[in-house]
């Protein structure tokens, strides 16, 4: 096998800057999109995302430090894991908000458990996220592939 190449950090930082930089304009434009005359659909998922766009910008920012960490050599690239990892709960936290917004809409009452459920479930990501990380971390220092 080809020994993997590292991006550069600054690769790294910008496409993931870019990759924010996207996500605002979208609900900005979705924002201005859910007038008063607008569909309740588009004006609830408007606000949704409104309501969340702090935390997408949190776990972002924590998979950008993931990812700047991990491109470091190894005992550096220790704290990427952790940054991974709460950033994997926060996206898990999300996806659990959007299914619930998902499952008002259309009727469902499959995920109505769900908060109950993902509270055993974000542990669960953080530690298997954290793990997987470690374990990256500890392959990289080695030379394994």
């Amino acid at each position: 096998m080809t020994p993997q190449k590292t991006p550069a950090l600054a690769a790294i930082v910008l496409s993931r800057l870019a990759g924010i930089g996207v996500f605002l304009v979208i609900a900005g434009a979705l924002s201005l999109l859910a007038t008063e005359g607008a569909p309740p659909a588009l004006q609830a998922v408007s606000a949704f995302f409104t309501r969340n766009i702090g935390l997408v910008l949190l776990f972002s920012v924590l998979f950008l430090l993931g990812e700047v960490f991990r491109a470091l050599p190894f005992p550096a690239s220790l704290p990427g894991p952790f940054a991974a990892a709460a950033g994997s709960v926060l996206l898990v936290m999300f996806l659990v908000r959007l299914l619930l917004l998902t499952g008002t809409f259309s009727g469902i009452s499959v995920f109505e458990g769900l908060p109950d459920f993902a509270r055993l479930l974000y542990p669960a990501v953080f530690l298997l996220v954290l793990l997987a990380g470690l374990a990256d971390c500890v392959r990289q220092a080695y030379g394994h592939d």
